[in-house]
């Protein structure tokens, strides 16, 4: 039962001290209902905190005689695999992983070859749209024209400005080049656009 702390009463210049019991509600005793409410909820709140924080608690270790297995021991575990003996995991057959890395080994290697290859093409586009580009130039400056057919810029007489070349990867020059206009090489690879600005 709980005690109240006496409660000072003071009556002519002095204070004495008087002790209360405590009040008895009208049902004899008995617990409100918010009491309990306010109970319950605070051991949930209380037993969630602690399944929450409560560390998981380290695994007991086993007895402390060492236990040594024998080769017959052994054996008989590796046979009781699903694959049998020399099988890597449940069931994992070691050819069977050995296939699969295989694969993804030459599956690497074959997108670094394309990486390279597909540089070696941007790169052999790029330096003829540096040539048409260069030859252009030189035969804006020379004729004051501002446009050019591409036929007269590439071939081999002496009056041409650019050597002959061919497409390394299926793609398509302009035929005609304009002044201060970007020179684009069209469907490289059948994938992709290449151009230079002049």
């Amino acid at each position: 039962m709980p005690v109240r702390l006496p409660l000072p009463h003071r009556t002519a210049g002095q204070t004495t001290f008087q002790l209360q019991s405590p009040r008895r509600s009208s049902t004899n005793g008995a617990v409100s209902f918010k009491s309990v409410l306010l109970m319950v909820l605070l051991a949930g709140v209380l037993g969630l905190a602690g399944w929450w924080w409560w560390p998981n608690p380290p695994a007991q270790p086993a007895a402390d005689v060492p236990v040594q297995a024998s080769s017959e021991d052994t054996t008989e575990a590796s046979d009781a695999l699903p694959g049998g003996p020399g099988t890597v995991g449940a069931g994992m057959d070691p050819a069977t992983v050995q296939a699969a890395l295989q694969a993804l080994v030459q599956l690497e290697q074959q997108q670094q070859a394309q990486m390279a290859e597909d540089a070696r093409i941007d790169r052999t586009v790029m330096n003829n749209l540096r040539q048409l580009a260069a030859g252009a130039n030189e035969y804006f400056l020379e004729m004051g024209f501002s446009s050019v057919a591409s036929v007269a810029l590439v071939g081999t007489n002496s009056s041409q400005y650019v050597k002959t070349f061919y497409p390394v990867a299926g793609e398509t020059y302009p035929a005609v080049i304009l002044m201060a206009t970007p020179i684009q090489a069209s469907g490289v690879a059948g994938a992709r656009d290449i151009s230079i600005s002049p």
